[in-house]
């Protein structure tokens, strides 16, 4: 198609492309040509006068064919093997995200007939026909398939939509059935990237391809009818109307290799793109249409919403306002709240919550005379705790010029007001957060300053709120850093027993942390919350507040209906449309207002001239771009700082980019007076911010890249220069302005941001600011500092483990071990070894003791070879970690002890953490409890010296196994409920597991079976969602538990799903057949018993954990007895009796001592059977082991009863049952409890034969 006269005529309803001269489309049989009624010369369609004789056309009645089905339409264009063939080559350029979106819109019905503004794309290839001549068809073929996929992917990329391929050309359009606020501007970034991808394409053909490859572009936006036309993603959407045309127009006189567009496009994407002023085309039965070439992008500017300088009544919010005075008058009586305020932007969620603001203190309101407010802003998402920093300081006086001896003070008085009790406790953690100390903390720090600010936070809020009704008004959450949405979710609490208002408001955007926290506090406090969703107001709303804004009573019905049809029900935008009439001066004052009533206005325009912008962001940018140019690029420099700006920060830029030649004095009044920016305090320092925060995103939008670089530069050297003493509280700032001036400063800030974030534990925002230094210090920018390389990857990468996100950690690590043979240093490539061999030998689902051992052995030789003493304790930590996670502790045990006796020698305290406890993990599966007491002792101090929780919850853990398997079943308890506590604390799923892995054995012995069960089941989903092993663990327990019910089917039924699960650590395995085994015993099912047996014995693992292990035995010993190889069970018995003797291990002391009792009734000597089952009991009374002790109690009435000691035997029957009923009367579930005494009154039955 490389001449435009063999173009011809595009349909207007189904856009195919006829031959010239053509009177009907060949596709849908629409007419084409308008017949004269004159001289019967047929005429372009939409043509107002005949050609051949100049008769007007206007109003003649057309001859017309009717116009075929959709269906017919499609079935002409393709055949079912051509339409297979074409859905599946545009379907991969579809990116699933996409599809899905399409296939969304069309299910909600967003897809049927309507008036639409589209961007319309027409794209051809020039030169085709001489190419193809040239060439094999088939060759040629696939020259086509390449140029298609050149035009068609970029479409997808910007989330356009491809409605028709036409041999070498495509028709795409933007804004249907997928509306942007940007659709023009994605149209032309398309056009850009299918001149880049045609660029690459041809030089990639040109030895095939003598004729040069070009395309051209032609770009129009305009109203079109949108509708379905089949059932396909590709085929079913098409948009009919005369915009087709024009932009088809568009493409035919278009220059090869370059882009087109016309007026309206430009129009609305002149503020994103530079341009070249192409002059005028001739469009036939448009005239002359003004067009333009777009060269380069710039940022496009985002939709601004809001007006200022007018205030009327919140209208339309009747219904609103009357729940949220609901919440205030329950507030008075002292009940706390929760309100969620949610609607898309410019709706009026800030506005609800002005108007709560006035009605909570006001004088009407005495008893609410605590109003705390607070907002998230954009450019700080990851920045840790803004959102209370700002709280804290707004509460306390704290203004950004303060330095840390005042602010020290400003918190101590802040503090003292609320209680003399709280400055010496939280005074150093509020200093920390809102930037008064100087000193820097490792990243250890991190998870300690958690618990206490959230400790300080909670108890400052019930000061607060423990002598007036409060409410604490939080704006913006969308934009809330992760860090401050958890805190946020821990001051829900307060609303249980405190008089607190949380009235929190942001954009209905769900993939944001401010929705999570909305959706956790409406599932966890229903009694307390209120959503309250703010829809578009109705015409008549509409109409009403226009009114009720200009005062006026002669407002035309046609402009009402323009403004409803412009702004679609959104207040702010309604306020935008008449700022925009006034500025334009279609709207005058006619009578001035004074303090008590608005100014009267009138309506002197022409509605039919007026243009009304189909895009707020066009009217927001000719708002700023109607100001002088001072204040312009006083506004430009101000939206590069930030939404708030401090002057002197301003004003320190003003010199080098020369926004005045006398001061800002006069361009600030102007901004203010145009009511794009407020002032927000004047002491100590003149601080401003943007009325919205859009109309700062829209004036950095207008800056050209180079022009906001250099401005994004200045500014951090100015924060640099201006806050040198404290520089530490601007980390992330300085880190976001050298990034966006491409200065290499923001690997530095990104990387102390990150080091920051790290000491906070807020992990989401470590790991965003680490991600982003090792992109800025990849070797294509020429970073060479390896010892930084290797502190990113190994942050990062430990990140993701605290995080249990362990697969992300593998890559990033497999990442560093890339970049180390890039870049070839051994030192990058032994510290990626180290940490790949790390996670493989941990019991995740990543586990992998092979490969680690193969890593570790690379890296051992690597270290030894570079004598690298410090890495070399790390391998040797990573022989220790694999042989314990494969069961084999005391192969372990010497790579362990090694690993320990370097660290020492070295002085490595981290790494003497670390080989310690893992230690002290092998030493308690041999049974070395001493050895490993000592070992979790001192391991445990130097993590309480690194504050390092996760780690100690790891250690307590440890130490919870040992209290079980020794029978100290109170100290466990203590001890697991501590490590809960900090688990919760830094939210670290992880450690929540680990805490419950072995506290639920004790929980079932001592008779607590009813919290057992729900801890249990908590502990696993959470297992679950996070790849621990010991999820296999938590289900034998759960088995364990209903079995201590009677509830063998529910029993049997967890152990099958523990041994489903997949695991590599023998341990687990190990007790998870043992209790299968011990289940089929007790149905009677010896074969399936003997045949799980032996599978737990084929596992091998004879050097894993000695308790578990036992419990192998334990079930071998069942076995001989149920099938009645007595002697076989006493020689077993006795073996095991033996080892375990010479240990402290207890816990299974009352069931061997049973088991043994059950041998000697079936040798017949029921007097030792009865001196056996005593000693077991004292044995089970010792520890509390209660579950035992009422089942060995009934043991004892039964043997007595065998012994003919009637009395004896009821006597034991008695305190059986009494000890039943005591175990029975802490169960506060009903069910549970129930379950426990129908099992105790039936247990002599089930019990009676062995």
């Amino acid at each position: 198609m490389d001449s435009t006269d063999s173009i011809g005529w595009v349909c207007p309803f189904c856009y195919n492309r006829n031959r010239m001269g053509a009177n009907y489309c060949d596709a849908c049989g629409h007419a084409l040509t308008h017949i004269c009624g004159t001289c019967k010369n047929r005429n372009r369609l939409g043509a107002n006068y005949c050609d051949n004789c100049g008769a007007k056309l206007r109003g003649e009645k057309q001859e017309k064919i009717p116009l075929v089905q959709p269906a017919d339409v499609r079935k002409h264009y393709l055949l079912e093997e051509e339409k297979s063939t074409a859905q599946s080559g545009l379907a991969q350029f579809i990116p699933p995200g996409l599809a899905q979106k399409i296939e969304t819109a069309r299910n909600q019905q967003d897809m049927v007939g309507e008036r639409r503004v589209v961007t319309i794309l027409f794209c051809d290839l020039v030169g085709s026909t001489e190419a193809a001549s040239q060439m094999d068809p088939e060759e040629w073929g696939d020259i086509i398939d390449g140029v298609l996929g050149a035009m068609i992917a970029p479409v997808y990329q910007y989330e356009g939509f491809v409605a028709r391929l036409m041999g070498d050309a495509i028709l795409a359009f933007f804004g249907a059935p997928i509306a942007h606020e940007d659709d023009p501007q994605r149209a032309i970034l398309t056009a850009f990237e299918i001149l880049k991808g045609m660029e690459n394409f041809r030089n990639s053909v040109k030895d095939r391809v003598s004729v040069p490859l070009e395309v051209r572009i032609g770009i129009h936006t305009g109203l079109v009818i949108v509708g379905k036309v089949g059932n396909n993603l590709q085929m079913e959407y098409t948009a009919l109307g005369d915009a087709i045309n024009l932009a088809a127009r568009m493409e035919q006189t278009a220059q090869a290799g370059t882009i087109q567009v016309s007026e309206a496009t430009y129009d609305l994407a002149a503020r994103a793109f530079e341009f070249e002023d192409l002059g005028e085309v001739t469009v036939k039965g448009k005239g002359n249409q003004h067009t333009y070439r777009p060269l380069q992008q710039k940022r496009n500017p985002e939709i601004q919403r809001g007006i200022l300088g007018f205030q009327s009544q919140l209208i339309g919010r009747e219904e609103q306002l009357a729940r949220m005075n609901d919440a205030l008058q329950e507030l008075k009586r002292g009940v706390g709240r929760i309100v969620w305020i949610t609607g898309e932007a410019g709706i009026g969620k800030s506005r609800i919550v002005r108007e709560i603001k006035d009605r909570s203190t006001s004088a009407d309101a005495e008893s609410l005379s605590e109003w705390h407010e607070t907002s998230s802003y954009s450019y700080e998402v990851h920045k840790p705790y803004a959102l209370f920093r700002r709280l804290f300081a707004q509460a306390w006086g704290i203004f950004p010029g303060d330095n840390s001896s005042e602010i020290r003070r400003k918190i101590t008085s802040g503090l003292q007001g609320l209680g003399p009790d709280l400055s010496p406790e939280y005074q150093d953690t509020f200093e920390r957060l809102i930037g008064a100390q100087d000193e820097q903390a490792d990243g250890q720090e991190g998870a300690r300053f958690k618990d206490s600010l959230f400790s300080g936070v909670l108890e400052v809020g019930r000061r607060y709120a423990g002598h007036m009704p409060v409410v604490l008004a939080m704006d913006d959450l969308q934009w809330a850093d992760p860090a401050s949405i958890d805190l946020l979710q821990e001051l829900f609490l307060l609303t249980e027993k405190y008089p607190i208002l949380i009235l929190c408001a942001m954009r209905a955007d769900t993939e944001s942390t401010g929705w999570v926290a909305g959706q956790a506090a409406e599932r966890k406090f229903p009694h307390r919350f209120t959503r309250i969703d703010l829809e578009p107001l109705t015409d008549k709303e509409s109409d009403r507040l226009v009114n009720e804004l200009l005062s006026a009573a002669d407002i035309p019905d046609v402009l009402h209906e323009q403004i409803r049809e412009t702004t679609d029900g959104n207040p702010f935008f309604i306020e935008e449309v008449i700022r925009n009439l006034i500025d334009q001066e279609a709207i005058v004052e006619s009578l001035p207002g004074d303090d008590n009533q608005l100014p009267k206005w009138k309506f002197v325009g022409e509605v039919e001239n007026l243009h009304i912008p189909e895009s707020l962001q066009t009217l927001l940018t000719a708002r700023i771009d109607r100001l002088d140019p001072y204040a312009r690029k006083t506004l430009q420099a101000a939206s590069v700082i930030g939404r708030t700006f401090n002057y002197r920060i301003l004003d320190a830029i003003n010199d080098s980019l020369q926004l005045s030649d006398d001061g800002l004095e006069r361009e600030m009044l102007t901004l203010l007076r145009t009511d794009l920016i407020r002032e927000t305090t004047r002491f100590p320092e003149l601080e401003y911010i943007f009325r919205h925060s859009l109309t700062q995103e829209a004036a950095y939008g207008t800056l050209l890249l180079k022009q906001r670089r250099e401005v994004h530069k200045r500014v951090g050297e100015a924060i640099e220069q201006l806050f040198a003493d404290k520089l530490e509280e601007y980390f992330p700032i300085l880190a976001y302005h050298f990034d966006a001036a491409k200065d290499q400063r923001a690997l530095k800030y990104e990387t102390l941001s990150g080091d920051d974030a790290m000491r906070l534990y807020a992990l989401s925002v470590a790991a965003e600011h680490y991600g982003k230094a090792i992109s800025m210090a990849s070797p294509e920018n020429g970073e060479t500092n390896v010892d930084l390389v290797s502190h990113l990857y190994s942050r990062l990468g430990r990140v993701y483990e605290l995080r249990s996100e362990y697969r992300k950690a593998m890559n990033v690590y497999k990442e560093m071990e890339t970049r180390a043979v890039i870049s070839n240093d051994d030192r990058l490539s032994l510290a990626s070894l180290i940490a790949q061999g790390t996670v493989l030998a941990l019991p995740t689902q990543l586990q992998d003791s092979e490969t680690a051992l193969e890593l570790s052995k690379r890296a051992l030789d690597l270290a030894q070879r570079l004598g690298d003493r410090k890495s070399e304790a790390k391998v040797l930590w990573n022989f220790l970690l694999v042989n314990n996670y494969t069961g084999y502790m005391q192969r372990g045990i010497p790579f362990g002890e090694e690993s320990v006796a370097i660290a020492r020698r070295e002085n490595l305290k981290e790494q003497l953490a670390h080989s310690l406890l893992d230690l002290a993990h092998a030493y308690l599966g041999v049974e070395r409890m001493e050895d490993a007491r000592k070992a979790l002792a001192e391991s445990r101090e130097l993590w309480k010296e690194f504050k390092n929780i996760p780690m100690i919850v790891e250690n307590i853990m440890r130490s919870v196994y040992e209290r079980l398997v020794t029978g100290n079943f109170t100290d466990g308890l203590v001890a697991s409920e501590e490590a809960l506590q900090l688990a919760e604390q830094i939210q670290n799923d992880w450690g929540k597991v680990n805490s419950q892995l072995f506290t639920n054995q004790i929980r079932i012995a001592i008779g607590d079976i009813g919290t057992a069960i729900r801890m249990l089941n908590w502990a696993g989903r959470i297992a679950e969602k996070v790849g621990h092993p010991g999820a296999i663990l938590l289900l034998v327990h759960l088995s364990i538990a209903y079995e201590n019910l009677g509830q063998f089917e529910k029993a049997f039924e967890y152990v099958r799903q523990a041994n489903a699960v997949s695991t590599s650590f023998p341990p687990f395995r190990i007790i998870g057949l043992a209790q299968l085994v011990h289940l089929h015993l007790i149905r009677g099912e010896m074969e399936s018993a003997r045949e799980h047996l032996q599978t737990s014995f084929d596992l091998g693992g004879e050097e894993t954990f000695f308790f578990m292990n036992q419990n192998r035995y334990l079930a071998q010993i069942e076995l001989y007895i149920f099938s009645g190889e007595i002697s076989k069970a006493e020689e077993y018995l006795a073996s095991i009796l033996d080892n375990i003797f010479q240990t402290e291990s207890r816990l299974l002391l009352p069931d061997l001592y049973r088991l043994n009792s059950r041998i000697a009734e079936g040798q017949g000597e029921l007097d030792r059977a009865m001196d056996l089952l005593e000693k077991a009991l004292q044995i089970a009374k010792d520890m509390g082991y209660l579950t035992i002790v009422w089942k060995l109690l009934f043991e004892l009435a039964r043997i007595s009863e065998l012994r003919g000691h009637h009395r004896e035997a009821e006597k034991y029957k008695e305190d059986a049952h009494a000890a039943v009923e005591a175990i029975a009367a802490k169960i506060e579930e009903e069910e549970v409890r129930s379950h426990l005494l129908e099992y105790a009154a039936s247990y002599s039955e089930v019990w009676q034969k062995p």
